[in-house]
């Protein structure tokens, strides 16, 4: 639930000399009421009349932040492993904000160059120095291990690799392939062909970016998921948010870890906690099991609530103690000398290369093995690059440190285990339980749910109560719910120091309520924003406004000056202070102490209708709070209305992530010569924006509705001088007014969303569609949209108004980046 804030541009110098878009386009007002205004005239005579604004300059092309929108990073910039000992699981929230997820398409990036340099490394016609590797034969996971280690420092160097080894009994005794060695044979060949000019790119230091950037482990997982499927996998879509559907892979290393005094032979109950936290963690519900030894305990990880599977054939490499018979002495037990005496199966090495790097394996999202097996050191290293982040995981033995070394395995393993924390896992462990309970408090205050009044946040914010916001009145639609009738209540709530709370209902929001979706602990309004106190909350600690008491070093200080601190005992904010009033615990905290304030469906229609202090979408209410003369855009008071909105939206609203990654997906297609699902006149990438929103079906008849032809006469004259560099934006809620030809008789770039569910024959979209769900998302995807515009037209509208609010002080004062790019 993030919203990426893109650096803006500044505006030149007011001494240099730029053409902009802007002024050479008639369009120079950004709010133009077609129902007021009939004609373009006034507007066109405006011309030059704009002043530009001093806060930003931004390309269309760059994707904006939608006003109200926060985004901060959870994680530094190491790739997440420092201070990191032998598990790392983060909440899912930490997981997402890991540096290589919020750093994606950087690393991406990089991660893609460096694969160019090390593919011109390995082509034949490039002539790049070659580093030749001598291994032992030595067990299959080592091999690869101590391989991949040798190849990364002859790829920082910027040299190409050649494997040197002797006749080794998993390549000689596997019939699977009829070849003896690795490369080439069960994985892609060292060297390739290429054309001559791949062969420029070694010119540039991209070999040793990769690791001064990103590191050490990341750059030896790289090598080696390069060395043994000979891509990065970087046409793969990045993957989503962890699920309850993804699965997790198990290594279990016995065979002769169990008789070497040297090594540890982890048990099975070892495994089974490993798989019992990563449940309790991530829900995931499934096991993808590779071992080399037949005795698991599946059972045990089906009664844990996962669908195991076992891929292994166990038949085929089973190297486990129990059928060691010709083994004499400890070197016999080692697997590479079983598989020279025949005893793993005549396809042991494909068998155990499938479960190293098979679609099966690799799938996986989570891991539990040991960094003391340098199998596991394999399959995670593929698993960080095959999904772009590190994976959470649990090793019963060794640390993950160990994963980018072919080492003795043992050594590292008590110093791993038994060590105290380091200094930098100190302060990372402290940081990640600060953010826990700091994620934990914001959502819901330790309430049960939403649907509960915010009782403690009232109090940390020094309110005398809560005011509930439950709605409008009964035929109000999407926009006046979540806009007009927020914005009014948090006006009334703040003059009478309350804390609005949004608890809005079926009974008094029929046409945006869907119980499928609505009915559950979050409710209607947490389903597209985040919660009104959450957000207040996250103001006032940010702005130092009260100090934060969710810091376990300064939250105690913070609680004991706060009048009644037992009122936030049971948030766990004030750990301390919390035992001393322990009698506090189960106490509930009741409507005395934090009254909670409730409006009548009465007032509330008094409040939108009729109440001379709130604010309008256009002119209606008390005479005495309207211009005089109706007719007429009155410039101040749309204004005044704005204003107030935008500093109650400011304080309150943010939209949640489904409806920004909407809206942001529309406005990228715009800027670009892409379409997604926007049916536009004319292909091509647009740096203007002019958002239309033309109101019709039930409006007709109740305030001024203007036919398409008003909307054309206005749009024309900037589309014949900007042409494909300006890009209409038509939202509209009437399926007439979205398929008019007179849209394709505009030079420009028109688009208008298809499937979009819209009414007719003078019926709203809510008459005829009854999935309030998806309309309701629509109409904030068009809101989120129309406030990123360089310009908007349209009627009397709550939809176009919020849209004002959100974007408030104008955007018409901000230029607009021309054909040729200049401001």
């Amino acid at each position: 639930e993030r919203v990426e804030t893109l650096p803006v541009q500044r505006p030149p110098s007011p001494g240099t000399q730029r053409t902009r878009c802007w002024e050479r386009s008639p369009l120079a007002m950004r709010a133009v009421t077609t129902a007021l205004l009939p004609r373009a005239a006034p507007l066109l005579a405006a011309l030059g009349a704009a002043q530009h604004h001093g806060r930003f300059s931004r390309r269309f092309h760059a994707r904006p932040s939608f006003a109200g929108q926060e985004r901060t990073w959870r994680a530094d910039r190491p790739v997440g492993l420092d201070g990191v000992n032998r598990s790392w699981l983060p909440s899912p929230t930490e997981l997402e904000a890991q540096p290589l997820v919020r750093r994606s398409k950087q690393f991406a990036r990089d991660l893609r160059n460096w694969g160019r340099y090390a593919k011109a490394l390995r082509c034949v016609a490039c002539n790049a120095p070659v580093t030749e590797v001598r291994t032992p034969c030595v067990g299959l996971g080592s091999l690869v291990v101590s391989f991949a280690q040798a190849y990364a420092r002859a790829v920082a160097a910027g040299n190409t690799t050649r494997l040197v080894q002797d006749q080794c009994g998993w390549f000689a005794k596997d019939q699977s392939r009829s070849c003896s060695e690795l490369f080439g044979c069960y994985a892609p060949s060292l060297q390739e062909a290429c054309p001559p000019e791949a062969c420029g790119v070694l010119a540039k230091p991209s070999g040793v970016k990769l690791l001064r950037k990103w590191g050490p482990t990341l750059h030896f997982s790289a090598v080696l998921y390069l060395a043994l499927h000979g891509h990065l996998g970087l046409n793969r879509e990045a993957p989503p948010p962890l699920g309850r559907a993804d699965c997790a892979v198990v290594h279990v290393r016995r065979g002769d870890a169990c008789v070497n005094t040297n090594r540890r032979c982890h048990s099975n109950d070892e495994y089974v906690e490993a798989a019992r936290q990563l449940k309790d963690a991530y829900g995931l519900e499934s096991l993808r099991v590779v071992s080399d030894d037949g005795n698991l305990p599946l059972d045990r990880w089906r009664r844990l609530g996962y669908d195991v599977e076992v891929l292994s054939r166990s038949e085929a490499y089973d190297v486990s103690r129990s059928v060691a018979g010709a083994a004499k002495s400890l070197r016999d037990h080692f697997p590479e000398k079983r598989m020279a005496r025949g005893e793993l199966g005549p396809t042991a090495t494909q068998d155990a290369l499938r479960d190293m790097l098979g679609p099966r394996t690799l799938e996986c999202r989570a891991f539990v093995g040991s960094f003391s097996a340098s199998m596991s050191k394999a399959i995670f290293a593929q698993l960080l690059i095959r999904h772009r982040r590190v994976p959470p995981f649990v090793s019963v033995g060794g640390c993950v440190r160990q994963a980018r070394f072919f080492d003795a395995d043992a050594e590292e393993y008590p110093r791993c285990a038994a060590s105290p924390p380091t200094e930098a896992e100190r302060r990372r462990n402290r940081a990640a339980a600060l953010r826990e309970r700091r994620e934990r408090f914001g959502r819901v205050q330790n309430r049960d749910t939403l649907r509960d009044p915010p009782v403690c946040a009232a109090r940390l914010l020094g309110k005398r109560g809560v005011l509930a916001v439950a709605g409008a009145d009964l035929g109000a639609a999407a926009a006046t719910v979540f806009f007009t009738a927020v914005v009014n209540h948090a006006l009334h709530a703040e003059r009478f120091d309350l804390l609005p709370w949004a608890s809005l209902g079926l009974a008094d929001n029929p046409l945006v309520y869907d119980r499928g979706r609505h009915d559950g602990k979050q409710g209607l309004w947490a389903t597209y924003f985040e919660p009104l106190e959450s957000v207040a909350l996250r103001r006032a600690f940010d702005d130092g406004t009260i100090a934060d008491p969710r810091d376990p070093e300064r939250g105690d200080v913070v609680c004991a000056t706060l009048r009644a601190p037992e009122l936030c005992a049971e948030l766990d904010t004030c750990p301390r202070v919390a035992s001393s009033v322990a009698q506090f615990f189960n106490k509930t905290v009741n409507a005395s102490q934090v009254p909670v304030f409730r409006k009548s469906g009465q007032w509330r229609l008094w409040m939108h209708k009729k109440a001379p202090w709130n604010v309008r979408a256009w002119y209606y209410g008390p005479k005495r709070t309207l211009p005089r003369n109706l007719t007429t855009y009155n410039a101040s008071w749309f204004a005044s209305q704005r204003s107030r909105a935008h500093r109650a939206l400011q304080k309150y609203v943010r939209f949640r992530a489904d409806v920004v990654k909407r809206a942001a997906e529309v406005l990228d297609a715009l800027a670009s010569s892409k379409e997604t699902d926007l049916l536009a006149v004319q292909a091509g990438a647009s740096k203007c924006l002019v958002g239309v929103h033309a109101r019709g079906t039930d409006a007709d008849g109740r305030r001024s509705v203007q036919p398409v032809e008003a909307y054309v006469a206005v749009l024309a004259p900037v589309c014949s001088q900007l042409g494909s560099a300006l890009a209409v934006y038509v939202a509209t809620d009437d399926v007439a007014i979205a398929s008019h030809p007179r849209w394709r008789a505009l030079s420009c770039r028109v688009a208008v969303a298809s499937g979009v569910r819209r009414g007719s024959d003078g019926k709203a979209a809510f008459e005829v569609h009854k999935d309030r769900h998806a309309t309701n998302v629509e109409v904030l995807t068009d809101v989120a949209v129309l406030s990123s515009a360089d310009a908007l037209v349209h009627g009397a509208s709550a939809v176009s108004e919020a849209a004002q609010w959100l974007a408030w002080p104008p955007v018409w004062r901000q230029p607009c980046g021309s054909a040729s790019g200049a401001y």
